[in-house]
């Protein structure tokens, strides 16, 4: 017996909805299943309330101290409902098996027809639904990793678009983009792809509800524009993209013409073409359980507990100066101990500076003549964090850092710099860099 899943009794039964589909429907149902939790909250920008659910880890109540990652997940077009009971099953199955870390799932309200996207006329502001106030909410009342590190987002059809084109725009909110058959993606809406079921009058019922009937607002606030205008800044930020559609999926042409348009714009992404799979959110993330088992690992493994680390960068060029950290790193809401030793002085001034890694892909940093290896970037300007004295030839130095969860993941450098008396006067040594990564 063939199986049909829910989202593609949904597609085939769009050419009968009738225009009271693209109702806002901000508040609905709870999702028939225990592994969610509905919740709600008061938009000020919708004017009304709206709801969401969620699915927390196995672990959440057991780990009170413990931080998560949240992956969004946003649904594709009149499936509101219908692909969270499925989906909870299946991510806490890949919990369960180490195949995605612990993590929250959000699965936000995007109307039957929302698109993800604010309306022209300002009538359904749904992506500043989403971006100002969902993310903000869900932060505020889970313990989360509120931080570009922290989240992934993920969607499928509808939800792939709109995750394309939010993962772009926000690129500072989101450290994954995961786009799943993502539609539509062809830069003239009312030229549905072979296969597509919706009908000619919806479409264009949906097309002057979200975009005005405006074909240039259309391709505006296309996933295609927005990676050709935030294309530096997601190469700068290393954004993790994935893209995946299978081969007998309709969206299948205009996914393959996007992809290339990624590569093109010169944005690393994995891009993923099984055989044998049409319009199936499910057999898509089934396929990428074992094609692509790295994508939220990558992502989230690095936040858990025990997630703080240090790396020493030597540089080329040596140096007598010694920075050395005590534990496994930095962790937020603890001191941690820093020492900077110099041989060469019994007493001077020791100064800790906290910026970005400045070392070039041969691993090393410009050489500034009889001070040393520079390994921090000027870019930003690094922070003087701490200045002691020394004593026989050393400072330890106690670094507080505060309980500040959007701190988890970053990544820093700290190098050393020591003042003190030499031929003619002072003179300024260097220590190695110390690469963190500031962990819970």
């Amino acid at each position: 017996m063939s199986r049909i899943s829910p989202c593609c009794l949904a597609s085939a039964a769009l050419a009968l909805l009738p225009s009271s589909a693209l109702a806002r429907q901000w508040a609905t149902p709870p999702a028939p299943t225990p592994l969610a939790q509905q919740h709600s909250f008061q938009s000020a920008a919708a004017g009304q309330t709206v709801t969401y659910h969620v699915m927390l880890p196995a672990g959440y109540g057991q780990q009170p101290g413990r931080r998560f990652p949240v992956l969004y997940w946003l649904h594709g077009a009149n499936s509101v409902l219908t692909g969270i009971a499925p989906l909870c099953q299946w991510f806490n199955s890949a919990m369960a098996q180490g195949k995605l870390p612990p993590a929250i799932v959000v699965f936000p309200n995007g109307m039957p027809f929302g698109m993800w996207s604010d309306s022209k006329d300002g009538s359904v502001p749904m992506e500043t639904v989403v971006i100002e106030e969902l993310l903000p909410e869900v932060d505020a009342r889970f313990r989360t990793i509120p931080n570009r590190h922290g989240r992934i987002l993920e969607g499928f059809s509808m939800g792939g678009y709109g995750a394309a084109r939010l993962g772009f725009e926000h690129h500072g909110l989101f450290g994954g983009v995961s786009l799943l058959a993502a539609g539509p993606l062809q830069l003239d809406f009312l030229s549905a792809p072979l296969g597509s079921s919706i009908s000619r009058e919806l479409r264009l019922q949906i097309y002057a509800a979200v975009w005005g009937s405006d074909p240039q607002y259309f391709i505006a606030q296309s996933p295609w524009v927005r990676a050709e205008t935030n294309a530096a800044a997601l190469i700068a930020l290393g954004t993790r993209i994935r893209q995946a559609v299978g081969q007998l999926d309709f969206t299948a042409p205009d996914n393959l013409v996007f992809e290339a348009h990624l590569t093109q714009l010169g944005l690393a992404h994995d891009f993923f073409y099984p055989p044998g799979i049409g319009h199936e959110p499910l057999l898509v993330l089934q396929h990428l359980s074992s094609a692509d088992p790295d994508f939220y690992r990558l992502q989230f493994e690095p936040l858990g507990p025990g997630s703080a680390t240090i790396q020493v960068l030597s540089g080329c060029s040596g140096t007598p100066l010694q920075l050395a950290a005590a534990g496994g790193g930095p962790k937020i809401g603890s001191d941690w101990a820093v020492t900077l030793a110099s041989p060469l002085h019994a007493t001077g001034l020791a100064q800790l500076y906290l910026g970005q890694a400045g070392v070039g892909p041969g691993g090393c940093g410009p050489f500034l003549p009889g001070i040393g290896e520079l390994l921090l970037a000027l870019d930003p300007q690094p922070l003087l964090l701490a200045a002691l004295p020394l004593n026989a030839g050393a400072a330890a130095f106690s670094i507080p850092l505060a309980n500040q969860p959007a701190w988890i993941g970053l990544e820093v450098a700290l190098q050393g710099a020591v003042l003190g008396p030499g031929a003619g006067g002072l003179a300024v040594g260097l220590s190695p860099a110390l690469s963190l990564r500031i962990g819970q």
